[in-house]
């Protein structure tokens, strides 16, 4: 095991990751291929890999002519890979911190990514504030020529200190993951509609839908989900597991915060009345009185509520995840509220989509469609037959995605959010930057601007790429729209996949990657750093971006 220690400690994080990924594709290509015994040829196989494992849900066949071992190695690599560069990240950290030589800048890294700056008491130090484009850069960086500035005794305090960190926040996020999951595919079982096919396992087709929705994946075992079209309760089941997988977590971590507290409150009032009505009763009898049994079992909840509220306030939770919380929550309502008029206004006379379903059963499949645009590219109507303007919405949606640190795709709401704030603050200058009335860090505007300009320059070439590519057989915005579709790692498709040639399948594996991966992490990994100087002073909130 020295040896693996070693080889790990001479790769950055970024290159760890993009390794790691490509190494994941690669296996479950294998797996695959050869699970389908030649029904498949290897660059399918490798496509249906790169979109599981970048959980995007293109595909060049139907997954149910597939057979189940290749069903189920796909729902692993969804799993997998929609767990997110973050667990992935983490992993690697605890293999460092508890064999390798500690890299604190790595460590910060990884508290960034999921905004868990431990407060112990006191604010979060200006000097981190100014130095996050700094941590950014350490991803590159040699782990020796960072750690040698550290003194021996303090790198000893912080790495006990950090490690169950680690710990706590990939053990928040696994619990986090498997106990949603676990619920949806409950909730999907009892649910979904009974005509399902015959050669159908009902419970495995629950399963590998809630770990697709939740995921954000968009893929299904049966050719497509128009079987729940009329069954309002299925579409908002998997909406809702979509919402929580795309929303990211450490919004879900925060919101779970919220609810432990809530229920802390409501413990510690039946536990006061409790006392004070028993206390009151053995003091009036107290040769027949005593205390109730079950008493202690309360005093134990509350005290282990209490407990994990401090555990979150001092590892899982950081200063920016309040705004960031508010950022995603308002942005999530905004876009699906958006989403979902936009598409009854344009389809409910569309005889090839909306028309003649009842007005619930229409605003069920809106919402449905407005959900899955922004990440996950599950399907109740055929896409082929909308009309344009709802092309148009779904890109948008598309390219915004979902939250950071989720298993959505895209720039991210919080990324479109700090450019609009900073639009305003062009048109009507002000002194800084502000959203909910913080001022935003100028790190976290600077790569919100760097994340939608490479986005959009990467976009256009490859779109330029593409219709090369084409040779005029396809209209541009099917390109388009299948473009933004494996760069977002949605999955929405208007029949262009299953046409394609092998060279222009790998190209859309490349594309597929580098929107899962990220764009600054692919940068990282090449360059060693991201491109963003200090921004000097800095006293902004952190917010997540990209």
């Amino acid at each position: 095991m020295k040896w693996f220690m070693e080889f790990l400690s001479r790769f950055s994080v970024a290159r760890s990751v993009v390794g790691g990924f490509f190494l994941l594709i690669l296996v479950g290509s294998f797996f695959i291929y050869g699970f389908e015994k030649g029904a498949l040829s290897y660059v399918d196989s490798f496509y249906l890999s790169a979109s599981s494992v970048c959980v995007t849900g293109l595909t060049p066949v139907p997954l149910s002519e597939l057979n189940f071992l290749t069903q189920l190695t796909i729902m692993i690599l969804i799993q997998l890979g929609g767990l997110g560069i973050i667990t992935f990240t983490v992993v690697i950290g605890i293999l460092i911190l508890k064999g390798l030589s500690r890299n604190t800048k790595f460590h910060q890294f990884i508290k960034d990514a999921i905004d868990s700056t431990e407060e112990s008491g006191a604010s979060i130090n200006s000097e981190e504030e100014n130095n996050s484009s700094i941590e950014a850069e350490s991803l590159g960086k040699d782990e020796d020529s960072i750690a040698g500035k550290q003194n021996s005794s303090t790198d000893t305090i912080s790495k006990e200190k950090d490690e169950p960190t680690v710990l706590r926040v990939l053990f928040s996020i696994i619990n986090i993951s498997f106990t949603i999951e676990a619920i949806g595919t409950y909730l999907i079982y009892v649910n979904f509609p009974e005509n399902i096919p015959e050669n159908v396992d009902r419970f495995f087709l629950s399963l590998f839908t809630s770990i697709s929705a939740f995921n954000n994946a968009g893929f299904s075992i049966l050719d497509d989900l128009s079987i729940i079209a009329y069954y309002p309760s299925s579409l908002y089941i998997i909406s809702g597991l979509v919402i929580l997988g795309g929303i990211g977590f450490p919004v879900i971590i925060y919101v779970e915060k919220i609810l432990l507290q809530s229920l802390h409150r409501i413990m510690f009032y039946v536990e006061a009345n409790l006392e004070t009505y028993y206390v009151r009763k053995i003091m009036d009898h107290p040769e027949r009185e005593e205390l109730p049994r079950f008493f202690p079992i309360i005093l134990k909840i509350s005290h282990s509520l209490d407990e994990n509220i401090t555990e979150y306030d001092s590892h899982l939770l950081g200063s920016s995840n309040k705004i960031q919380w508010k950022i995603l929550l308002y942005g999530t309502l905004g876009l699906l509220t958006l989403g979902t008029f936009f598409v009854l206004l344009q389809e409910s006379s569309n005889p090839h989509t909306l028309y003649g379903m009842e007005p619930a059963v229409k605003f069920a499949n809106a919402f449905f469609i407005s959900v899955c645009s922004r990440t996950a590219g599950f399907n109740s109507i055929d896409l082929s037959g909308v009309n344009d303007p709802t092309i148009v919405m779904i890109i948008v949606l598309m390219f915004i995605g979902g939250g950071p640190q989720g298993t959505a795709g895209g720039v991210k709401i919080t990324t479109v959010v700090i450019l609009l704030a900073y639009l305003k603050n062009v048109i009507n200058p002000a002194k800084s930057v502000r959203l909910f009335g913080e001022i935003v860090s100028k790190n976290s505007i600077a790569i919100s601007i760097r994340v939608y300009f490479l986005a959009t320059t990467i976009i256009a070439l490859i779109f330029l790429f593409l219709t090369l590519l084409n040779q005029n057989e396809h209209i541009l915005h099917v390109i388009f729209f299948e473009l933004i579709s494996a760069f977002s790692t949605v999955g929405f498709s208007l029949g262009l996949t299953p046409t394609l040639g092998d060279v222009e399948k790998l190209f859309y594996c490349l594309v597929m990657f580098v929107g899962r991966i990220g764009i600054f992490t692919i940068l990282i990994a090449a360059t060693g750093h991201t491109g963003v100087p200090r921004m000097g002073d800095d006293d902004g909130v952190k917010i997540q971006v990209g």
